[in-house]
């Protein structure tokens, strides 16, 4: 399932103990947070928000390898996240990208 291999990854790169910890570093309640896992929605918003604050690479972070097979494996982008997250996360994830894009710019410019 894709949310167990987020949470291995996420919990990876945090440093988190447990889910608990987890739900605690991205602003829920265990009980919102336990609800997330049941369904397997993966709250993009929140992790690109802490990824952000904490200088983690949204490609590292959603690199995910659930097995499919037992022969193939396929590898989840940030692009195939994108796809599936709903038109306000999209917004959300275009619009820091477009002002990181923006940063880069103003700094090359200065330099």
């Amino acid at each position: 399932m894709i949310f167990d291999e987020f949470i291995t990854q996420f919990r990876r790169l945090s440093g988190a103990k447990n889910e608990t910890d987890v739900g605690k570093l991205l602003g829920f309640a265990q009980s919102t947070f336990a609800q997330r896992k049941k369904t397997g929605r993966i709250p993009y918003r929140e992790v690109v928000l802490w990824a952000q604050e904490n200088r983690i690479s949204l490609d590292e972070l959603f690199k995910i390898k659930p097995k499919i097979s037992e022969y193939a494996e396929y590898e989840v982008k940030l692009g195939d996240v994108f796809d599936y997250a709903d038109p306000e996360t999209k917004g959300f994830i275009k619009g820091s990208i477009d002002t990181a894009h923006s940063k880069i710019a103003s700094v090359k410019k200065e330099a």
